[in-house]
């Protein structure tokens, strides 16, 4: 993350006007809170562990991160059901068979047995359909987005700002600005978001949107323009080379865990798969509104949990002796 990730160290939030509304100084916050925040101060002491990262960097050192000979990953897939291997009498695509969970994608592909499925499919998780009886599809908040990003060569923003994240607040209109890692070669990119409440709009499509310049940010630089909107930012907007607009969706987060996951079967309901061997993290479990990276850090930090979880697994903790109990 110190390689690819852009340090930040900042946050500063103005009115449109230019008032001051907060100003935090990370660093100053985290030696507040003492021993509770070690953890994010740098063993070496150049720094604070917080960064500003693009989505897709991200992805890429999380995944390169994953042991491979404990773990395989499925993206770009959908999942269309689960069944525990033996009870059901599955087989792998290569003919084996053994204790776990069997998953079958819609591309008509069988894989597993799994110990355990880690589903962080996103809102409209396929796997938490499966889980959670009757589940519906997520329900549209009437809050919009939009996302425009530059190259590191669109310098708008005030010279030294690399590590701090600009919000600006208006009638109707928030507004971020900020410097993004990019790569691993130190590579950077300036972002631009615009929130919004539209409720009578629609939008189509998945909620992770390809990115795409496009009508979206001529409607992005006049809603700012309207509310007057410093020129460094509508700069920013002008700058960016992919935009797009996402639709804030969101689901009911209390709804009975179906454990083991259940199918109809000659009137009554039977077990397809064991307890304790499907976990749900991120936006599968609990949406977040995608501000300032909320959905990343709590998924990130589901997987910290889990992995600890696990660890006193493997290590035959007191109670925590299967991955049921473990997961509970």
């Amino acid at each position: 993350m110190r390689a690819t990730g852009q340090e930040c160290k900042r946050v500063l939030s103005r009115t449109v006007d230019g008032e001051t509304l907060l100003d935090i100084d990370i660093a100053e916050v985290v030696k507040r809170f003492g021993v509770v925040s070690q953890d994010l101060i740098r063993k070496d002491g150049a720094g604070l562990h917080s960064f500003t990262i693009m989505r897709d960097e991200l992805q890429r050192v999380l995944i390169e991160a994953l042991p491979k000979d404990l773990v395989e990953f499925h993206p770009s897939t959908t999942l269309q059901d689960l069944t525990d291997s033996t009870a059901a009498d599955e087989y792998t695509d290569e003919g084996n068979q053994a204790p776990g969970v069997m998953c079958k994608f819609e591309d008509g592909r069988t894989m597993g047995p799994y110990d355990l499925v880690v589903a962080a499919d996103g809102i409209n998780s396929a796997v938490r359909q499966v889980c959670i009886s009757e589940q519906p599809k997520s329900k549209d908040s009437g809050i919009r987005i939009q996302f425009g990003v530059g190259p590191e060569g669109v310098r708008t923003r005030p010279e030294g700002s690399e590590g701090e994240l600009h919000q600006w607040f208006a009638d109707g209109l928030y507004m971020l600005t900020g410097t993004y890692g990019a790569g691993p070669e130190g590579e950077r990119r300036e972002m631009v978001v615009a929130v919004f409440a539209e409720p009578a709009a629609t939008i189509e499509g998945n909620e992770n949107a390809n990115w795409e310049v496009s009508e979206v940010q001529d409607d992005c630089k006049r809603r700012m323009t309207q509310v007057g909107a410093p020129q460094s930012v509508i700069d920013l907007v002008n700058g960016s080379e992919r935009f797009f607009e996402v639709a804030v969706r969101y689901c009911d987060p209390f709804q009975p865990w179906g454990v083991g996951g259940f199918a109809q079967q000659d009137g009554g309901r039977t077990r397809r798969f064991r307890a304790g061997h499907v976990v749900l993290l991120g936006d599968a479990a609990h949406a977040m509104p995608p501000f300032l990276g909320q959905g990343a850090n709590q998924a990130i930090q589901d997987a910290f949990c889990l992995a600890e979880q696990l660890r006193q697994v493997d290590q035959g903790v007191l109670m925590k002796q299967t991955m049921e109990s473990a997961l509970q």
